[in-house]
């Protein structure tokens, strides 16, 4: 039983080996088929690709060769292709930022709007509260000024009312004094006022016609206000011996100050300078019974010993020339609105204003006219604003006196002096700046006002104006070649030539030719009456100008010349000392 046993188990297990190399033997021939079959597919895919290469002459290296490349370009397109998504992808965002990008420079744009607007609006608002800031200073201003005014007003009107009652109540006496100290001066003289050597230049060279052309042996005192324009020893010297009899007399320290005039003249008038004030004084104190004032720029073109035989100065005793404007000041309003003077004494208000450079005065009976242009100068902050400086002062003075009838305003109009190698001259100074501006044939530049007498004859040329008064720095000789006639108010209105440049077109100017109508500078008036009888003032008209070669006022031009070339010379020579001040010490 256990050796069949024994053999049962041997052919089971023999079975089962069996059994399983049977199994064995199964996979193995499924993979060999499989190969097989995976062989023959090759097999006859190469022979497909041989047939096709045979028939293009492609051999089976190149057949390798070609499925090498064929693989080569599907790896690239699968990789073209992965970067064909990849740039798509990437567009997408670039898309994406440049969507966002503009949206925020739009946002910055309307933002960089809003700012810029808001900025204006802060800029209105800081406008609109400049202007009111500025407005309501301006009116502060204006009525602070208008304040100031109307204070100095009320104290000009006390001042003048208290001046008044002192001269009524000390009238005798005060007259006695008066005539007691000028009875003993010198009849007649000239007067001047300077300071700067800008100026002792021009009363230099005014003077010396006086001197050397006229032959007049008139004294003559040049006043000025020491405590800030000492004249120097130098400048004293040089007058005392090219012009002769010349005093100088500083009005800070060298005169006596009455005491009515010492509180009203000085009371705000103790330093600095008075400018144009200091003729006011130079009148109240000169030390001649009669005056012939000249301004440091005005020449005399008639011998002034003559001047004081002229018929108006004999009947009234004081005697002035017009200045351009045709209507009074305002001054003389505001005197009669203090009650001050009455209409009656005030000009006219269609009279020409004072040219106040050159006038006659007799000192000896006009004392209270003096005592009252004084106490206007003591008020210059106000009564300048009015009058334009010290011009009408003087009138003011007769007038607050009593005595407007004694004013006489000489009323022939002023003329001016001409010049074409002057306006040559600006033409050329303004090419340099603008080469538009050429010189025009027949052009002249204005070289200051001529003066006439009643009849017409020329008796001052005075240097205002621009480039009108010599200058140290000079180098070439004036030249003066013609006077107009007498102006209109008209006219003057129009073409008045005062600023720069001062020139005047050839077509507003009627040069008289002496080979069409003869005349005379000598005889003036008749020549005006004679050649220029037909301009009547009217703004359209050409004034009628008078070729001066050969006259008198040819000889003071060319006198004036001299005396410039002589002080420039000793000037140099000083080293600038002929012509200086020496500025006192207030330390």
């Amino acid at each position: 039983m256990k050796l069949r046993k024994s053999g049962n188990q041997r052919w089971l297990l023999l079975l089962v080996l069996s059994t399983m190399v049977l199994l064995l033997v199964f996979i193995t021939r499924r993979d060999i088929v499989s190969n097989q079959m995976h062989s023959l597919y090759m097999t006859m895919s190469s022979r497909a690709y041989d047939d096709d290469d045979d028939n293009n002459g492609v051999s089976s290296g190149e057949h390798d060769d070609a499925q090498d490349d064929d693989l080569m370009v599907h790896l690239k397109r699968e990789e073209y292709d992965d970067l064909l998504n990849r740039e798509k992808v990437l567009k997408a965002s670039l898309s994406a930022l440049e969507k966002d990008k503009n949206n925020t420079e739009n946002e910055h744009r309307t933002l960089e709007g809003k700012i810029e607007q808001l900025q204006k609006e802060k800029d209105e608002i800081q406008r609109s509260l400049e202007e009111r800031e500025k407005e309501t200073t301006s009116k502060f201003e204006e009525g602070l000024a208008e304040g100031k005014k109307g204070y100095m007003k009320s104290v000009l009107e006390a001042d003048v009312s208290l001046l008044r009652s002192i001269l009524k109540k000390y009238k005798k006496s005060m007259d006695d004094e008066w005539e007691a100290m000028v009875s003993k001066q010198k009849k007649r003289g000239i007067l001047v006022v300077a300071g700067e050597p800008k100026y002792m230049l021009n009363a230099f060279i005014s003077l010396w016609p006086v001197r050397h052309y006229w032959n007049s042996s008139l004294p003559i005192s040049v006043f000025f206000w020491g405590k800030s324009e000492n004249v120097s020893s130098q400048t004293r010297d040089f007058f005392e011996t090219h012009i002769g009899d010349v005093s100088f007399v500083d009005l800070s320290t060298n005169v006596q100050w009455p005491p009515h005039q010492r509180d009203l003249f000085l009371r705000n008038q103790e330093s600095g300078r008075l400018g144009w004030v200091l003729k006011l004084a130079a009148a109240y104190f000169a030390p001649y019974q009669e005056i012939l004032y000249l301004d440091a720029d005005s020449s005399p073109l008639a011998d002034p010993d003559t001047m004081f035989s002229m018929e108006e100065y004999k009947k009234t005793g004081a005697l002035f020339w017009p200045d351009t404007p045709c209507s009074r000041p305002g001054l003389f309003d505001q005197l009669i609105d203090m009650n001050l003077i009455q209409e009656k004494d005030a000009p006219h208000v269609f009279d020409d204003e004072t040219e106040s450079g050159q006038w006659l005065l007799n000192r000896r009976i006009h004392r209270e006219p003096l005592e009252y242009t004084m106490a206007m100068g003591s008020h210059s902050d106000f009564t300048f604003s009015y009058a334009f400086g010290d011009k009408d002062l003087f009138r003011a003075g007769f007038a607050l006196a009593g005595d407007a009838n004694k004013y006489h305003l000489i009323p022939t109009k002023l003329g001016f002096a001409w010049s074409a190698a002057a306006a040559a001259a600006v033409n050329q100074e303004d090419e340099e700046d603008d080469n538009n501006n050429q010189e025009k044939e027949g052009e002249r530049t204005m070289r200051g006002y001529i003066q006439f007498s009643s009849h017409g004859e020329p008796l001052f040329h005075h240097r205002a104006g621009w480039k009108t008064k010599y200058e140290f720095d000079e180098h070439e000789e004036r030249d003066l070649d013609s006077i107009s006639s007498p102006l209109s108010c008209e006219w003057l209105r129009n073409y008045w030539p005062m600023e720069y440049p001062g020139v005047m077109s050839q077509d507003r100017l009627n040069p008289i030719q002496k080979n069409t109508c003869a005349y005379s500078i000598a005889s003036f008036g008749k020549a005006i009456k004679k050649c220029g009888s037909e301009f009547t003032g009217k703004s359209h008209e050409r004034v009628p100008i008078f070729n001066i070669k050969g006259s008198h006022i040819e000889g003071v031009h060319k006198a004036m010349q001299t005396a410039w070339k002589k002080a420039l010379d000793a000037q140099q020579k000083s080293n600038n000392a002929a012509f200086s001040i020496q500025i006192p010490d207030t330390s």
